[in-house]
Formats: C-alpha cells, sequence, structure tokens
C-alpha cells in the first residue's frame, strides 16, 4: 500500500502572530495585538470574521487591526473627534446660529405689504438686533409677493401679523377681524402716477383708462371718487408691484409710494405727473401694524410682546438708519439700490414724524375722521362702529413710553419732597440755633452792660469798640469817649507790650493763660494798678477766638475784663464778631 506523502505545516511569518482558529479568539486577538494609527473603520469588517478576513495578508490585517484598537482607547483621538465636530459645527452654515438661538422660541410670521425696502426697516432692526429674540419670538418676515393681499393673508390666518393701510376699515366692515396694533406713518405716501397729457384737468382724462392700483390702495379709490371718476369709471388692474407695465404702455396710471425715487420713470423719458389725495383734503395715515381677533384672543402675551418690539425696532431704525440700510442691502436682497434706499429713508422721516409723535400712537379722534371720509365716498356706512378695531390690550395698562414719563415724574416729585423737607428741617435747625444766639447774646449783653467790673471789647487794631458804664468810672471817661480809643493810650508807655507778648505766646501755642500785672493810667494822670488774669479762648473747633483779661485794681478794687482778638489768621476773625463765654 503506497502511502500519502506527509502534509506539510504551514511555515510561520517572522515576528507576526499566526490567525486564531475561531471569530472568539480572533476579538481576544485584536485586542492585544492593535498598534498605533489603525483606521477606525476598519475594526467592524476585521472583528466580524466576514470574508475580507480571508482575502487579506495576515501581516496587513494584524498591522491595521493593532492601529485602529489602540486609537480608539488614545484619549488623545477622543479629543481629536471632539476638536473636528467644534470645527464642524463652526464652519457648517446654519449650526452656530441655530445653537445660539434662545430655546422656546414663539414662531411667528409677519407679511409686510411690498417687496423687502425702508419702508419695514423697524421690523428688520427688531429681527437683527435681537429685540424680538428677547421677547421670546423668532420672527419669519414675508416678502408680498404678487396677487397677494397682507390682509387677507392676516385673516386667514396665514400670517400672524401685517403691514397695512386705512382699508383696514373696509376690510372689517367686509367681516374681515383685523385689529389695529400700532400707527407707523403719519401720513401716507401713496400718491397715483399718470403720464402728463398737458391737460389743465388731468384726473379726468384716467377716464375709462387703465388704472394699476393694489388691493390696500383704497386711500386712491377715495380720491379718483371724490374727483369724480367712481371704481366703474375706470378699468382697475392688479398691480403687479413694478412700474415696468406704466413704462410699457401697458396700464395708463400706477399707485407708486412718494418715498421711492423714480428715477426710471426720468430714465425712460416718461412725462410722468404725480397725483396725491392730500390735494382732495384726505389725509390719511400711512403704514400701520395689525393682527387678527384671533391672534389676541389666542395669545394675548404674544401680542403685546410683537408690538412693543416691533416699535423699539422702528426707534432704533430711525436713529440709526446707515446701519438699517447695510443691513438691508446684505440680508435683504432689495429691488432698489443703496442710494434709493438712503432716500426713502429721508423721504420716511418727514412721513413719520418721530420728533412730534411718538412713534406707534394711535389717535381715535382722527380714525373716526377717516372712517367719515370714506363713508362720504360711499366706501363705508355711516354707521360704522370703531368698537374692537383699534386694539386695546388692558384698560389698566399704561403705555411704556407714559410709564416711563409718569416714573421720571415721580421721582422728581419725590426727589422735591426731600429736597424741601430737608430745608424744613435745616431752617427748623437753623431757628433753634438763631434762638440760642439770641439769648446768649442777650444774657451777654446783661451781665457786659450790668456788670459791677469794668469790661470792653477791643478790635484788631487795638481800638475799644464797645465798653461798658463800670469800665468808663474806672478810668474817669465816658462810654463814648473810650469807644474809639486805643488800649495802649490807657496804659502806662513802657507797659504796652505786655498783653502783645501774651498774644504772641498764646498765637504760637505755648501758653494757654496767663495773670500778670499791669498799670493804667486814669484820665486825671494818677496811676491803676491792675491784677491782669488772661486767658485763651477757643471755639469748637479748636480755632483762637478771643483773649480774655481780669484786671483789678488794688486801689480801687475794681475789676477790668478785656475781650482782644488774638490774630488775623484766627477763625473768629473771618466770622467778624466776637462771643464772651
Amino acid at each position: 500500500m503506497k502511502k500519502s506523502p506527509p502534509r506539510l505545516k504551514p511555515r510561520p511569518i517572522t515576528g507576526v502572530r499566526q490567525k486564531p482558529a475561531s471569530r472568539q479568539d480572533n476579538s481576544r486577538f485584536l485586542q492585544k495585538t492593535v498598534p498605533p494609527g489603525a483606521a477606525p473603520a476598519l475594526i467592524p469588517m476585521v472583528a466580524r470574521g466576514s470574508a475580507h478576513w480571508k482575502n487579506l495578508p495576515d501581516v496587513t490585517l494584524i498591522a491595521r487591526a493593532r492601529w485602529a484598537t489602540r486609537a480608539l482607547r488614545s484619549h488623545r483621538a477622543r479629543w481629536c473627534v471632539a476638536a473636528i465636530c467644534v470645527s464642524a459645527m463652526c464652519f457648517v452654515p446654519g449650526i452656530p446660529r441655530a445653537l445660539a438661538e434662545k430655546p422656546g422660541l414663539d414662531k411667528v410670521t409677519l407679511q409686510l405689504q411690498w417687496t423687502h425696502q425702508f419702508q419695514f426697516a423697524g421690523y428688520y432692526a427688531a429681527k437683527e438686533k435681537g429685540f424680538y429674540r428677547d421677547a421670546g419670538l423668532d420672527v419669519e418676515l414675508l416678502e408680498l409677493k404678487p396677487g397677494l393681499d397682507s390682509v387677507q393673508e392676516v385673516a386667514a390666518a396665514r400670517a400672524d401679523f401685517g403691514v397695512g393701510e386705512t382699508s383696514l376699515l373696509l376690510a372689517r366692515q367686509e367681516g374681515k377681524p383685523v385689529v389695529l396694533l400700532a400707527n407707523i406713518f403719519q401720513h401716507s405716501a401713496l400718491v397715483l402716477a399718470m403720464r402728463h397729457a398737458g391737460s389743465l384737468d388731468p384726473v379726468h382724462t384716467l377716464k375709462g383708462k387703465r388704472v394699476m392700483l393694489d388691493s390696500t390702495d383704497a386711500e386712491i379709490v377715495g380720491y379718483l371718487t371724490k374727483e369724480g371718476l367712481p371704481p366703474k369709471s375706470y378699468d382697475r388692474i392688479d398691480h403687479s408691484l413694478s412700474t415696468q407695465d406704466f413704462l410699457a404702455g401697458k396700464v395708463d396710471a400706477v399707485s407708486v409710494y412718494l418715498t421711492e425715487k423714480h428715477d426710471d420713470l426720468e430714465r425712460a423719458g416718461v412725462p410722468c405727473l404725480l397725483l396725491t389725495p392730500r390735494s382732495a383734503d384726505i389725509d390719511f395715515y400711512g403704514d400701520n401694524l395689525f393682527t387678527s381677533e384671533a391672534q389676541i384672543r389666542k395669545h394675548p402675551g404674544r401680542v403685546i410682546a410683537f408690538r412693543d418690539a416691533s416699535l423699539k425696532g422702528w426707534e432704533y431704525a430711525l436713529d440709526h438708519p446707515e446701519e438699517i440700510i447695510d443691513l438691508i442691502v446684505s440680508r435683504y436682497p432689495s429691488r432698489l439700490d443703496r442710494e434709493h434706499l438712503v432716500y426713502e429713508a429721508q423721504q420716511m422721516k418727514e412721513l413719520i414724524q418721530p420728533d412730534l409723535i411718538h412713534v406707534g400712537y394711535v389717535n381715535p379722534s382722527r380714525w373716526k375722521e377717516i372712517a367719515r371720509t370714506y363713508a362720504g365716498l360711499g366706501m363705508l356706512a355711516s354707521d360704522f362702529d370703531l368698537a374692537g378695531f383699534i386694539y386695546q390690550p388692558d384698560a389698566t395698562r399704561i403705555p411704556a413710553w407714559l410709564a416711563k414719563g409718569l416714573a421720571a415724574v415721580a421721582a422728581i416729585l419725590f426727589l422735591g419732597f426731600l429736597l424741601v423737607l430737608f430745608v424744613l428741617r435745616a431752617n427748623r435747625r437753623l431757628a433753634r440755633s438763631e434762638k440760642k444766639l439770641a439769648d446768649s447774646e442777650a444774657r451777654f449783653r446783661l451781665a457786659f452792660d450790668n456788670a459791677n467790673t469794668g469790661m470792653c471789647l477791643v478790635g484788631l487794631e487795638g481800638k475799644i469798640l464797645q465798653a461798658n458804664e463800670k469800665m468808663a468810672v474806672i478810668f474817669g471817661y465816658s462810654k463814648s469817649e473810650l469807644e474809639g480809643m486805643s488800649v495802649a493810650d490807657l496804659a502806662v508807655p513802657e507797659e504796652t507790650d505786655i498783653s502783645l507778648k501774651f498774644m504772641r505766646e498764646a498765637i504760637e501755642g505755648d501758653k494757654e493763660s496767663v495773670t500778670y500785672e499791669k498799670r493804667y493810667l486814669h484820665r486825671m494822670g494818677r496811676t491803676i494798678y491792675g491784677l491782669i488774669a488772661a486767658s485763651l479762648i477757643r471755639d469748637d473747633h479748636g480755632k483762637m477766638r478771643a483773649q480774655k483779661q481780669n484786671s483789678v485794681s488794688p486801689d480801687s478794687a475794681d475789676a477790668v475784663d478785656f475781650f482782644a482778638l488774638t490774630s488775623r489768621k484766627t477763625r473768629w476773625e473771618q466770622c467778624g464778631g466776637l462771643t464772651a463765654t
């Protein structure tokens, strides 16, 4: 029997561990043998023991497996993955903005009544400056498309808020539950542009002609009606949101805004005439902000927040027109270039009149006059009731601007009250002080005049200012004679500097009091010997005020008190007076 040749064992590859026999062994094997640097995507393919295992050389497979497993275990790899995710969030459009959005924002829509331009600057400012976001709102601004009507969009609940005109009155009469929130334009910018035919009565030349009007141009309809052109006397064409049909001669007149710079008409060489309703005494409000009764009923807080944030945006836009123009150019593509937007901003300020009237102010009396005008033209019922048309959030709620004004007045009144209270208390303290001073002066005068010793008041120059009767008797002079004399005239010549020496020592701070003898001369020439007890008098602040001297004559046993100011540098000198203590 022929023996089969012996089977040879596969020769192991030097430096590399051989493939395990089972899938379970494979997993344990990979956990021990994966070097750093492998791609993580290789791990599933290797670990599950698929057919790729058989197709890869052992050396390549094991090397990649080691690299993948150690890479996943590495903290550095985890940090790298985190950095890649953050970088992706920063560079992928929309991710940072979405993360920065305030959680729980209430999404609402505002339907504009025209294409993007400065006419709606306040709403752009409220959105981009974060006023809506601070009020908890995420607002989408909807540009008007041909064939749409902002009033109809809000009434049908396809938009939450809208920008309209005085035609809201007509819409409410038709059963559309619209409610006025705020007036933005105090005067309407709506006019009618027509070809200049050279007629002295251009309006009546439109009879039977094609007039392009928007659904909200009730003001122009009223103007034509008042001029003798009711709606049936001309062919009304829906507005295309452009003047191109007018330039092409497809229509004979078109409604436009005064705030727009119509140089396209000038460049086309079309002789154009602008007819304004004001010439027929029709001066209506312009753009306004409105919503529906359902919106107010279901979301009263949202309505208040949206209105307040919008008005805040309008105030900002009117104060920073250049910034908002740049914003419109960069974020809201408009059919108007920057030059036209600047012109529009300048013209709008005259129609809004923010320097005279607070932006958003609603005058019910003026709306009643507008309703009467519409009624006189046969466009509105004569008994039309404005109840419910003008927004009344709360009869007790005070407008923000009025609340600020009242707070300022209250603060001023409170400060005024504190000032009056302070003055009254100061006056009372002053009155008490004056009474005490008067009592003190009265006591001093009583003691001064009736003292049994000679007393006098001496000025800075050494002159006797006042003297009592006793001193006049001691020296043999009358009071009037003593007052005006110098103390040096009363002392013997060789002792006139004794008092001055004490004064100098007191000023230098060496002595507070002193007792010495001094001789004086009587009017008749005899000598008066006195014992002087002098002390320094200070005020409450420690300033030197006066020198008190008591002089007792051994011959007559009479005492003399001298009060003299010590120096021009003392506080008492500045007050111009002297008080005895």
